[in-house]
């Protein structure tokens, strides 16, 4: 009987951390890949494309560099709200790409 136990612990741990593993999997964010790379820092300008969607927008990272982003598509800010964070200086994150030498943002977040 002592082996069962144990047998069944065993099972019930593996279930455990194979149930575990899956949610913690699913919680990741698809959109993001493991060439996307982050940067926070203030918003020194916003060019806006339309009134939901933003051309360009550059952000200032605590040591001073300035980095240049192009937008492609909606990136979940609009330009306002943006431009709101320029004027506040409250700092956001941007999740981007590189390619050719152009810095794509696509994911900006408070």
């Amino acid at each position: 009987m002592y082996l069962n136990s144990i047998n069944i612990r065993q099972r019930i741990s593996i279930t455990i951390l194979t149930l575990t593993t899956f949610i913690l999997l699913s919680c990741a964010d698809p959109s993001e890949t493991e060439n996307d790379k982050l940067i926070r820092g203030r918003v020194i300008s916003v060019v806006a494309k339309s009134i939901s969607d933003v051309q360009t927008f550059k952000v200032q990272s605590p040591t001073g560099e300035i980095y240049s982003f192009q937008v492609n598509g909606f990136i979940g800010f609009t330009p306002s709200h943006i431009k709101e964070h320029q004027v506040t200086g409250d700092p956001v994150t941007v999740t981007y790409i590189s390619s050719n030498n152009v810095l794509i943002a696509t994911k900006i977040t408070d």
